[in-house]
């Protein structure tokens, strides 16, 4: 069988789908917190966490994060190590805003009627004959006064960004020493997570990182592995 090397003898960059399970069909507890631990980070190397659905509403907060790369179904789920292409990583700015209505704020809701009018104190006070200047709401308005809600903030995401990934929504790592999540594993105590990894460009400086993936109940580690990316 070739080695992992042979097969990048002459690539630019790779790609690795890493998939892992967490939970246990025998744990009462349905709820973990799944932690990433790395000693450094290196630039070429970029990750991103499959949360397989435990995570939802990644779509609504995400960053777009385009690439030249194809990412279907094979790519996501298969476990193989893949050369491709130097990465082109676009529309990481600017990405368009999800519509404002998609967030309600969580205070309270005050409805102004049809052809309510409110005075304008403008400064410096205006001359004693100036005609005042007024609002007038000409249609009935509802103003929503609070806080907006974050929709991940249960998972308690540290070291994590959300992203759509070519459109697939992804966790990416951004703090590889200190990155963590917490999961809702519900009645089926278990489910199989992918670790995404890109190496761009492969450099081939003969150096490895060791990444640990550890699953904690409490102060209790239940579960973990580690992936050795060369890079």
């Amino acid at each position: 069988m070739a080695s992992v090397e042979d097969e990048l003898s002459a690539a630019q960059a790779y790609m690795f789908n890493y998939r892992f399970q967490v939970g246990h069909a025998l744990r009462v507890a349905q709820t973990s917190r799944l932690r990433l631990e790395c000693e450094r980070r290196v630039d070429e190397v970029r990750l991103f966490l499959d949360a397989a659905g435990l995570v939802a509403g990644i779509g609504d907060v995400a960053e777009h994060l385009d690439t030249n790369l194809t990412l279907g179904a094979h790519e996501l789920s298969s476990g193989d190590v893949t050369a491709i292409p130097l990465v082109d990583w676009r529309s990481e700015v600017g990405s368009p805003p999800p519509a404002l209505t998609e967030f309600p704020l969580s205070g309270m809701t005050v409805s102004i009627p049809e052809g309510t009018e409110v005075g304008i104190s403008p400064s410096p006070t205006p001359e004693q004959h100036q005609e005042a200047l007024r609002i007038r709401f000409r249609h009935t308005t509802e103003i929503e006064i609070g806080v907006r809600a974050d929709r991940l903030q249960k998972y308690e995401l540290q070291g994590l960004r959300p992203v759509l990934l070519n459109g697939v929504p992804l966790l990416e790592v951004t703090s590889p020493q200190a990155a963590s999540v917490r999961l809702q594993l519900g009645s089926s105590r278990t489910a199989i997570l992918g670790i995404i990894g890109i190496v761009s460009p492969y450099l081939r400086r003969g150096d490895d990182l060791l990444y640990h993936l550890v699953e904690v109940v409490g102060d209790r580690v239940v579960g973990g592995t580690s992936i050795q990316i060369r890079f």
